[in-house]
């Protein structure tokens, strides 16, 4: 009878034993799924990290060469403007250089015309003058003329008398 409450004991702790095995099991499946997907997590956000730093790192080119870009373009910009700006004060400067050389020449032209008129005054004033004398010579010379001619008549008269 010990013998077979004994072989009955063995048996319950056997089972005991075996059931403890068996939950002992499946707590370490469990353990070693929830740790699978635990290191498949890690895995994959290092994945996405990995992925994240190459984006970053693919970025921070982009932006370094739209920087430098930006800045030639600003070089670029600041020269053209400093350009138009010395362009445009050239052109000022030319501009005023021909306005004055306009106005000397206005003036010279002005000067010029009243010089022209002064003459043409006094020319005309000249060519009167002359037309006065040549009037005046020839109704001198036509009374001259006129004068001789009453002179031969007279002489003729006078002769023819004589």
């Amino acid at each position: 009878k010990d013998l077979e409450e004994s072989s009955l004991a063995l048996k319950e702790v056997e089972k005991s034993y075996d059931e403890a095995n068996e939950v002992y099991d499946v707590i370490m499946s469990e353990k070693d799924e929830k740790e699978k997907a635990r290191d498949e997590a890690i895995k994959a956000a290092e994945a996405r990290m990995a992925n994240a730093m190459k984006e970053k790192e693919i970025l921070a080119g982009k932006i370094a060469k739209y920087q430098e870009e930006t800045a030639n373009l600003v070089e670029q910009s600041e020269d053209v403007d400093s350009n138009a700006k010395a362009r445009i004060v050239a052109l000022t400067k030319a501009l005023k250089t021909r306005e004055e050389q306009l106005e000397e020449k206005r003036a010279a032209s002005d000067k010029l015309k009243e010089e022209i008129a002064t003459t043409l005054a006094a020319k005309t004033a000249k060519v009167n003058e002359m037309r006065e004398s040549t009037s005046k010579f020839e109704a001198a010379s036509s009374a001259e003329v006129d004068r001789l001619a009453v002179l031969k008549k007279e002489r003729i008269e006078s002769r023819v008398e004589h």
